[in-house]
C-alpha cells in the first residue's frame, strides 16, 4: 500500500519543515532575543543577559550564556511550537503542490 504521490510529497514536505525549524530555532529565538532588548523596560528587564552587551559575537555568546544559565536547553526552543507548526505545514503545502503540478503537466 502506498500513498498517492503528492500526498507522499507533502508527508516528506511535513517532515522536512518541522526538522529544519528546529534547527534554527536557537538562532531565531536567539535573533528574536536581540531584537526585544530594546523594547520597553518589563520585558527588557526580563531577557536582559546575565553580562549586558548585546554587539556582535561577544553579545550573542553572552545571550547564550545567559539562556543557558536562567533556562537551560529549553530556553533556546521557546515559544517553538508555532513556528514548527507553520514551517512544516509551509513545506508539506509547499511540496505538495509542486507535485500535484508536476503530475498533471505530465
Amino acid at each position: 500500500w502506498r500513498l498517492p504521490p503528492s500526498l507522499d510529497s507533502a508527508v516528506s514536505g511535513f517532515g522536512a519543515g518541522c526538522i529544519s525549524k528546529l534547527c534554527v530555532l536557537p538562532l531565531d529565538v536567539t535573533k528574536k532575543r536581540m531584537q526585544v532588548m530594546g523594547a520597553p523596560t518589563p520585558v527588557r528587564q526580563r531577557l536582559q543577559p546575565v553580562s549586558a552587551g548585546t554587539e556582535g559575537v561577544q553579545g550573542v555568546a553572552r545571550l547564550w550564556r545567559s539562556i543557558w544559565e536562567r533556562e537551560g536547553v529549553r530556553g533556546f526552543f521557546r515559544g517553538g511550537v508555532p513556528s514548527v507548526v507553520k514551517a512544516s505545514v509551509q513545506s508539506a503545502l509547499i511540496f505538495f503542490l509542486q507535485q500535484l503540478l508536476r503530475d498533471s503537466l505530465k
